[in-house]
């Protein structure tokens, strides 16, 4: 989601009549306002978050902040003003974990509700475990012989959205074997045919890998599609978004300042599109690693 804009007296008046339900309007002087979104601005009664400029017109989101969408007429006041929520945007641009109860972060859903373990749908479970830790979730699981791709998901809101995450991992044993690669992170997965495209940090040889591999299923590789050498601190950040027409993968190493490592066609490798998103780790075919994921952060923008 864009950062929270902001400037002084942007005031104009709005070029021509709007019904309740436009979503670009023009006003007769945008000079004043923020060049791009996020802003707020005030028309009547009804507050809206412009999200995009282009020149004289807004793209908007009506009715926003318990307003009700209306219609409005030619040379109505068109305000930018300071709310509310742009207040809380600032505050959780800037620190993700404000307001928010220790040891580290807060787990919720698309409506920012808190939740745990509970609201999740194990992947490939086999006997792997999660358990509830004041506001974090830690996974464990003993080691395979073979891929298994095990982890949580839940159902992906609509797009455009994005769902980051903050997590540290662990590997109890096997952490210095020379085929040592245990993969943390995050997935795509499509519900009808259980394929599947993961952003990982891979464990491998005592060096940090950030990887976006395809599978056919929990157990079934089809490619790699990126991978790259970052120096990754732990707890690490990770990112998904998937604004309708592509799928966005981003990492950080403090929540605020985001690197987007790739970027690509939402259908690629699935059939239709991924509807779900979850967390997820991997044995990396060592059936002596005992593998544990802490999950520290996890919430929709």
């Amino acid at each position: 989601m864009k950062r929270e804009q902001y400037a002084n007296n942007a005031v104009s008046t709005l070029g021509g009549v709007i019904d309740d339900t436009v979503t670009a309007l023009d006003v007769d002087d945008a000079s004043l306002f923020p060049t791009d979104g996020n802003f707020r601005i005030l028309i009547g009664s009804e507050i809206m978050l412009v999200t995009a400029v282009s020149t004289n017109t807004f793209t908007v989101v009506r009715g926003q902040e318990g307003t009700t969408a209306a219609s409005h007429s030619y040379g109505d006041p068109v305000t930018h003003l300071f709310t509310a929520e742009s207040l809380r945007r600032i505050v959780a641009d800037d620190t993700p974990f404000a307001g928010v109860t220790p040891p580290l972060g807060r787990i919720t859903d698309a409506s920012g509700n808190i939740i745990t373990s509970s609201s999740f749908t194990w992947l490939n479970q086999g006997s792997a475990t999660i358990s509830d830790h004041g506001g974090n979730m830690r996974l464990y699981t003993p080691g395979s012989a073979s891929l298994n791709i095990r982890g949580m998901y839940m159902a992906a809101p609509s797009t455009p959205y994005g769902v980051k995450m903050c997590f540290s991992r662990a590997a109890v044993t096997g952490d210095n074997s020379a085929n040592d690669n245990q993969s943390f992170g995050m997935f795509f997965r499509e519900a009808a045919t259980g394929k599947i495209r993961w952003f990982v940090v891979r464990r491998n040889t005592g060096k940090e890998l950030l990887s976006i591999e395809a599978f056919n299923d929990e157990t079934t590789f089809a490619s790699s599609q990126i991978s790259q050498r970052h120096h990754v601190a732990w707890p690490t950040w990770m990112r998904l978004r998937d604004n309708g027409s592509n799928t966005l993968f981003d990492f950080s190493e403090d929540g605020v300042d985001w690197i987007e490592a790739e970027t690509m066609g939402r259908t690629l490798h699935f059939t239709t599109a991924p509807d779900q998103v979850g967390f997820c780790f991997n044995a990396g075919s060592v059936s002596t690693a005992q593998l544990s994921m802490s999950i520290h952060h996890w919430s929709f923008e």
